[in-house]
This record gives structure tokens, sequence and C-alpha cells, in this order.
């Protein structure tokens, strides 16, 4: 059985990874007079992306190692989730 995340914040379980991508287009589809914005399927071009953070889905809780640093390693997280998370 996988580790489960249980953010200190809120208590939900679910972890999102914020991702640095090279480039991301999506076309506009409509634009009404309030200056809001339809848009059509997002497009990732380039040839990276990058780990920001990880990060709760429900309140946006991020963790953060000793040196108050967002964790953006998958190990580095790991270790978090252990040291911070009960497991069953």
């Amino acid at each position: 059985m996988g580790l489960k995340f249980t953010c200190p914040k809120c208590g939900k379980n679910k972890l999102d990874c914020v991702e640095n991508v090279s480039t991301v287009n999506s076309e506009i589809t409509d634009i009404d007079e309030e200056g809001n914005f339809e848009y059509g399927e997002m497009i990732i071009t380039g040839d990276y992306s990058e780990v920001s953070h990880f990060e709760c889905v429900d309140c946006g809780f991020i963790p953060q190692d000793s040196t108050d640093s967002d964790i953006n390693d998958n190990l580095d997280l790991v270790e978090w989730i252990k040291e911070h998370c009960t497991q069953e």
C-alpha cells in the first residue's frame, strides 16, 4: 500500500504537483465586454517541465523542508510524508 498524504492544515488527502513548463498556449475562443475570456484546449510546447512544488488540492498548503523551502523533489516529499502524516 502507498503512502497517504494528510494535510496538516485542513486534514484532506489530495495533493497536486505544480509544474513550470516551457510554454503553454490556449486558444481564446470567446471574449465578452466585461473582459471574461473563454479558452479552448491547452497546448504545452517546448521540451521541459520541472516541478515547482507540491500543494494540497483543497487549501493550498505547501509542504516545506527544514530550510522552509517548498519541496519540489519526489523523494523529499516521501520523507516529508513519512515524518508528518500518520500512516495506517
